[in-house]
């Protein structure tokens, strides 16, 4: 199983300098990435700055916008299957 970029090394909460980083990384503006998701732009940009931690199903989206592994469900704190 991969390691997901926006969680902990052991799985911990949600840490939103990894996903800003991945993102950054990938060359990808909020807008272009909350397009590549689905998403709003305004929800991105609260994922970036901790102010709300994604769903799983927003981790996903993000990772596969981002080419990063995706996370195993039960590895995402408070995640529903």
């Amino acid at each position: 199983m991969g390691t997901n970029l926006f969680l902990s090394p052991r799985a911990g909460p949600f840490q939103p300098s990894r996903m800003l980083a991945a993102r950054l990384r990938r060359g990808f503006t909020v807008k272009a990435l909350a397009e590549a998701m689905g998403l709003d732009r305004r929800n991105v940009h609260r994922h970036d700055t901790g102010l709300f931690a994604p769903t799983a199903e927003h981790l996903r989206a993000s990772a596969r916008a981002l080419r990063v592994n995706r996370p195993a469900p039960d590895t995402v704190i408070g995640a529903e299957n």
